[in-house]
């Protein structure tokens, strides 16, 4: 292909409708071609995903046959968005191969880790299914960064829960979670003023924290009984009513404890930010199958 050639299929690429089925063979194209790819998925997923929180059990993947009455004039504008989606996803999750792992964070990192998706964030498990310790590591050393740590942090943590790791690496990652959390609860207790709470001072990223590690065991039992102690000082400063509802009622729950709470909540929005809920596109769901937990 001549210089010539290619800045014209570049200028194409930027100014026309990306068609979601098809990609580039040139690699230079290919990375552009992505990157317009992402943007139109990202619009879709929050469309489509939308409309499945909208219609709850109706969806059922857009069959006309079983939307609501009051949906039928949207069905057809709808139902090419969904399968705009759905091809998109796929020929992305395809082409994964093609792209150098470090190109494709840093697409994570630049369109997807905010962009509140509930489909496309799969494409972090289709490369988990091949570089998973890379793809950890991407996530962990985020956490040193004051940007968007909350977001990062949400991220890791559901890696840990929602897929199948090896045991091996299951434990390395928790591991490494656990040393963060011990070095900055240190840091957290030498802040403490006289007479201060460990819970009662409102640090975030703390609260965060603590929520994450009370979310990792109503997955992992081993987790709660191996750092019993840290929970329950945690839990007797109060952490149950600083964090998310639901999963300080799952985790009484899961682990059988005598413990109400009260109807005094103050959580931040992001604490009710957990990435990897289950997908709303089918071919998506049938590729996570196996590793989804």
């Amino acid at each position: 292909m001549s210089f010539k050639e290619r800045l014209d299929l570049i200028e194409q690429i930027k100014t026309k409708r990306v068609f979601t089925n098809t990609m580039p063979q040139d690699s230079l194209l290919r990375e552009i071609y992505l990157k317009r790819l992402i943007g139109s998925l990202v619009d879709l997923d929050c469309y489509v995903s939308s409309l499945k929180h909208s219609l709850e059990d109706s969806f059922d993947d857009l069959n006309p046959m079983n939307t609501p009455k009051e949906a039928c004039s949207l069905n057809k504008a709808t139902l090419n968005k969904y399968n705009n989606l759905r091809d998109g996803l796929m020929t992305l999750f395809d082409s994964l191969d093609s792209f150098d792992i470090n190109f494709l964070l840093k697409i994570i990192n630049d369109y997807i880790l905010l962009s509140n998706t509930k489909n496309i964030q799969f494409i972090i498990f289709e490369l988990l299914k091949k570089y998973p310790k890379k793809v950890l590591n991407f996530f962990f050393k985020k956490l040193k960064e004051k940007k968007y740590f909350s977001y990062f942090l949400s991220f890791y943590v559901g890696i840990i829960v929602r897929f199948n790791l090896q045991e091996n690496l299951e434990n390395k990652s928790i591991d490494l979670f656990m040393q963060y959390f011990n070095s900055y609860l240190v840091t957290v207790k030498n802040n403490l003023q006289l007479n201060d709470k460990l819970i009662e001072i409102n640090e975030i990223k703390f609260i965060h924290l603590c929520q994450s590690l009370i979310y990792i065991t109503c997955f992992k039992k081993n987790v709660f009984n191996k750092y019993k102690d840290i929970i329950y000082l945690l839990i007797n400063e109060g952490i149950l009513r600083r964090i998310n509802k639901n999963i300080a009622e799952a985790f009484i729950s899961k682990h059988g404890l005598d413990i109400k709470l009260n109807s005094n909540y103050e959580y931040k929005e992001i604490l009710e930010f957990f990435p990897f809920d289950s997908p709303c596109i089918y071919e998506v769901k049938q590729r996570i199958e196996e590793c989804y937990v």
